[in-house]
């Protein structure tokens, strides 16, 4: 059995219940615990932020079928045991197929080496032909294979199953001069694969700045969207069906460049050419794929050039939204001192219809602001650092939701706490249905957050009645300056408390 990494040994160990996990060292615990997470399904890793090729060889490695010993062991169990290993051998090879399309794509050059290296392809066959391993050589930028092979093949002509180019694989490996004399023996530099992408595409989204370079000067279309060939009036039924943050329809270099944290791959095609505030089919400009990610180096890079700080996806939100939406407080904070508006809200749900985005209206599309975003979610220190930057905290959305329901609705206490002592009102009631903090929390379950605002609202209730019958008023009477004032002393009073 082939092991990479004596760290994988040990967690293959461990998991097997040969090795305790107090045997081994501090530093290789959090790598026993990867593997244990993901053993079973490699795959999901392929989709981790913190996903790391020689890692995923060792996981790869570790599912590799034992060769059984055999030599003792008579005729009929012999033969056994051989037909159970070739049959562990096959499912594992077709396995391993899965797995070496992905590591070509995004870059991983040391797994998808191994796996060329190994005799793994793409549709498992034991021999190649020739187009086949005309890709192969593309993926690991060999230039003299190619060379040979080119007189034999058709290169307009050669492309995997799912339409992909060598000259793509080429640009998303960083293999700059393979592009080059891929382009030099025909390769047509702006092809699109099933997915729309292009080899300039593929390259930016990796962070090749040299390929995307490359490819730009040899007349790739630096703002070449991707299409599938949907007009663009059913871009909205798509979005609902598929989900907006898995689409990349209208997509150009740019944005992939930027969604990836790639700094110096935007600023080169943005130099060479790209339209810093184009939008996706969904509205996101590049700015606001960076700010979704957290790339807070990308967006500052971004407005420094140019980018338009509030503009909208069709959704009516802004880059600032989706940072807080996805609790990324520097982004977050870069973009306030660059002038993105802390308190402004969706489009309203009227003025996107008239705008013609009518398959876009529902519950989601509230008017909600980014303190609301990071309250649903739960972000607290984005929640605080917002509210820091002046965020209002008893703000209401198009159903009259503050940041505070938000929360409670989602089961956050921490940020409804945190909500209520930076001046969240607890009794203030929504819209359309009369509901306030804790009947959200009530109608999804949340009991402790029900508990917490209930008591605060009797709090607050009983103890201005007795201020308001003990100075001789009444508590029916909220338009007497004697009921105001002591109304908003026992408010004032129940948010200096310590509610940890």
């Amino acid at each position: 059995m082939s092991i990479a990494s004596l760290k994988a040994l040990a967690a293959k160990s461990v998991i097997d219940n040969k090795l305790s996990t107090a045997s081994i060292p501090p530093e290789l615990q959090e790598f026993v615990e990867l593997v244990k997470k993901y053993f079973d399904d490699i795959g999901e890793y392929f989709n981790d932020k913190n996903f790391n090729d020689k890692t995923g060889l060792d996981l790869i490695n570790l599912h590799q079928p034992k060769f059984p010993n055999t030599e003792e062991l008579p005729t009929a169990e012999r033969e056994k045991e051989l037909s159970e290993y070739n049959e562990q051998l096959s499912k594992y090879k077709s396995e391993l197929s899965e797995y070496l399309r992905p590591s070509a794509l995004k870059s991983y050059k040391i797994l998808s080496k191994n796996l060329i290296d190994r005799g793994i392809r793409f549709d498992c066959e034991e021999e190649p032909i020739m187009e086949e391993t005309f890709i192969y050589a593309a993926i690991q930028g060999d230039i003299d294979k190619i060379v040979s092979l080119s007189e034999e093949v058709n290169i307009t002509e050669i492309m995997d199953q799912k339409n992909i180019t060598p000259l793509m694989y080429a640009g998303a490996n960083g293999h700059t001069d393979t592009a080059i004399k891929l382009i030099e023996l025909g390769a047509e530099v702006d092809k699109q694969d099933n997915d729309g992408l292009t080899a300039l595409m593929y390259a930016a989204l990796n962070g090749h700045t040299d390929t995307a370079l490359a490819l730009i000067k040899r007349g790739a279309d630096v703002n070449k969207i991707i299409d599938k060939g949907v007009k663009r009036t059913q871009y909205g039924i798509i979005a609902l069906i598929e989900g907006v943050k898995q689409a990349q329809y209208g997509m150009i270099a740019l944005m992939h460049a930027a969604a990836n944290g790639h700094t110096n791959t935007t600023v080169a095609l943005i130099g060479g050419g790209a339209e810093i505030d184009k939008r996706s089919e969904y509205g996101e400009t590049a700015l606001i794929y960076a700010a979704a990610k957290g790339n807070t180096d990308t967006i500052v890079s971004l407005i420094d050039r140019g980018a338009e700080v509030d503009k909208r996806d069709v959704f009516g939100k802004t880059a600032l939204m989706h940072a807080a939406e996805n609790g990324h407080i520097d982004t977050a904070l870069a973009l306030i001192e660059r002038g993105a508006e802390v308190n402004q809200t969706q489009i309203e749900k009227e003025s996107l219809c008239a705008s013609g985005n009518f398959v876009f209206i529902m519950d989601f599309m509230d008017d909600a602001t980014s303190l609301m975003y990071a309250a649903k979610n739960g972000h607290i220190d984005t929640v605080l650092a917002l509210i820091d930057k002046g965020a209002e905290v008893n703000k209401q959305d198009y159903n009259g939701r503050t940041a505070l329901m938000h929360a409670a609705a989602n089961g956050h206490k921490d940020t409804a706490l945190a909500l209520i002592e930076r001046g969240a009102d607890v009794n203030k009631i929504d819209r359309n249905n009369g509901l306030n903090a804790s009947k959200y929390a009530e109608a999804n379950g949340h009991t402790e957050i029900v508990k917490i605002l209930n008591s605060l609202r009797s709090y607050y209730y009983e103890f201005g009645r007795k201020i308001i019958y003990s100075l001789g008023g009444s508590l029916y009477s909220r338009n007497t300056a004697l009921a105001i004032i002591a109304l908003v002393g026992s408010y004032l009073l129940y948010r200096s408390r310590d509610f940890n």
